[in-house]
This record gives structure tokens, sequence and C-alpha cells, in this order.
């Protein structure tokens, strides 16, 4: 499975393709179809002013090197971990291209489903949007084990997103940036 796709020099969504629409549509999020997307800003889709500076960085990186990145990644729902890579890109006319490969999923032995809140309290955990584990007591663990080790089975976990420091290193080079 590849999803797919592209933006331009302002930001703006400018076509999908692969399996975005499906996967949107299986995913419960039809509002994410394409039609829905096209011509909206990218960034208006990222949760979390961390994750959107570390995807603003990627996109600079490959508009200044004219080089591709490519990055490890998960895309998990609440009944499976789905391991990815996501290429980002510049083609010949400026635009970003990131394609989105599946390489293998694992189901998990119990559901978790996370959901996002806009404001994080005193023990809200912070959940790396590119690994997907979770920031608890400052140890990044699956949010599995995070859940499994609660006094009640939790139907619902509430999280702020932001960037582990291993997947923040895959955008770090020899000068810092």
């Amino acid at each position: 499975m590849s999803v797919d796709f592209m933006i331009d020099s302002q930001g703006h969504i400018v076509s999908v393709g692969g399996e975005w629409d499906r996967f949107a549509i299986e995913n419960d999020a039809p509002e994410l179809a394409g039609d829905n997307v096209v011509g909206r800003p990218f960034l208006d889709f990222i949760s979390g002013k961390v994750t959107r500076h570390f995807i603003s960085t990627v996109i600079d990186k490959v508009r200044n090197s004219q080089q591709q990145i490519q990055l490890e990644n998960r895309c998990d729902s609440a009944i499976e971990r789905r391991f990815m890579t996501m290429r980002v890109a510049i083609d010949e006319q400026g635009i970003i291209c990131f394609q989105n490969d599946l390489l293998h999923v694992e189901p998990r032995s119990e559901p978790v489903v996370i959901s996002n809140v806009p404001q994080r309290g005193l023990n809200t955990p912070v959940r790396c949007s590119m690994c997907n584990l979770l920031n608890v007591k400052r140890k990044w663990v699956e949010p599995d084990q995070f859940t499994i080790g609660s006094h009640s089975r939790l139907t619902e976990l509430l999280v702020i997103y932001g960037i582990c420091e291993c997947c923040f290193s895959q955008i770090k080079t020899d000068d810092g940036e």
C-alpha cells in the first residue's frame, strides 16, 4: 500500500494518490478524502506545534538540498501497528512529493484508541507523531504498555503530539540543523 500526496511552494496540497482515499475511508476519516484536502494547507492537518516544526524542517531540507529524505514512521490504528517508510522529494517544478509505503502490520492484543487534546494537562502524555510511542515519566513506551499498566481499562487515551528525540535525530545533520 502506498499513500501519496504533493504540496506546492506555498505548502498547499495539490494532489493525492496511491491509496489515499481508500486509507482515509477505511480509517473512519472520509472528510480527509482527496477532494476535501486538495487546495488546503498541508500543515493544517498536522497536530502539535513540535510536529509542524519537524515536518516544516523536513520540507525545508528537501527544498534546500534538492535531495530526497527517507524517514521511518508509523501510522497505527486502534487494532494494529502499521510500520511505514516516508520518502520526501522535490520535483523539477519545486513540488514536494511525499510517498508513504506500508512495510508491515502487527495486530494489537487489545485495541488502543488515542485522541488529540488541544491543551496539555498535568498528566497528558506526549505521543510521537513519527513512531507513535508515548512519553510517560520520561520514558518512551508503546501505547499498549501505558494502558496495560493503568489501574483501569482506558477506552480512550488523550494525548498531545510531538516528536521523540530518536525520530527527531533522523533529520539532524552534522551542521546541527
